[in-house]
């Protein structure tokens, strides 16, 4: 593998991407060790700081696994899942923004089936996913592990396994977007209201509230997604 120096104003996204490309070119494959994190940066050219903000990036994402005392590994993704990487395009935004519309439309149909079917259980997974995103901006980490989550403990409240395996087959989509998302503090902390007002409709059983707190919500993100061209 050979990793190139980078230039950008955002570094650990930069450093993200770079995983993420060796991934697409086959350079990077399933159970490889990366270099540690000194090496990291210099054939990088950034600093340690940028490179353990991209790793922490790309574990929230689970494409890779840091095992203590061990290094850091590419995680042994599924292989439709690996193809999926390779064939992305990630500077496609159209295809991004798309997709984002097609989660509107998901994601706001399926809180019908999640009001019906959500147990105690799915209730404290999506509450501790809540503190888990407001750790990460308290502690001022990357926060996107719990955001992500929120949004796959919520497809799993369906208890529909095709629906499930549907929101799967979107979720490097959602990869993406947290890669493209620039001021991320900020715009965590917006997304960290829209789905406490989500959590509290579902445990208020209202249906109506819950959709239209999801709806605006992505189409926020699809602004953000759609300003990034700029």
């Amino acid at each position: 593998m050979k990793f190139t120096k980078l230039k950008s104003s955002k570094i650990s996204e930069a450093v993200a991407n770079q995983v993420l490309k060796l991934i697409k070119e086959g350079s990077l494959k399933p159970t490889d060790k990366l270099p540690i994190e000194m090496e990291l940066a210099s054939s990088l050219g950034v600093s340690r700081t940028a490179v353990r903000e991209g790793m922490a990036r790309l574990h929230a994402m689970g494409i890779i696994e840091i095992l203590p005392g061990r290094g850091t590994y590419i995680s042994k993704l599924p292989e439709d899942r690996l193809l999926k990487i390779k064939r992305k395009n990630i500077e496609d935004i159209k295809t991004l923004v798309e997709a984002l519309e097609f989660r509107k439309i998901m994601e706001t149909s399926m809180l019908e089936m999640v009001i019906d079917k959500i147990t105690k259980d799915d209730l404290i997974q999506l509450k501790g996913c809540l503190e888990k995103h407001k750790k990460g901006l308290t502690k001022n980490v990357f926060p996107a592990e719990g955001d992500m989550l929120f949004h796959k403990i919520l497809a799993q409240a369906t208890h529909n396994k095709v629906f499930i395996e549907l929101y799967d087959d979107i979720y490097l989509l959602i990869i993406e977007f947290v890669l493209r998302v620039k001021n991320y503090k900020s715009e965590y902390k917006k997304s960290l209201v829209d789905h406490e007002k989500i959590y509290k409709s579902l445990l208020e059983r209202d249906v109506n509230s819950a959709k239209e707190a999801m709806k605006k919500h992505i189409e926020w993100l699809i602004e953000i997604i759609s300003q990034s061209k700029e």
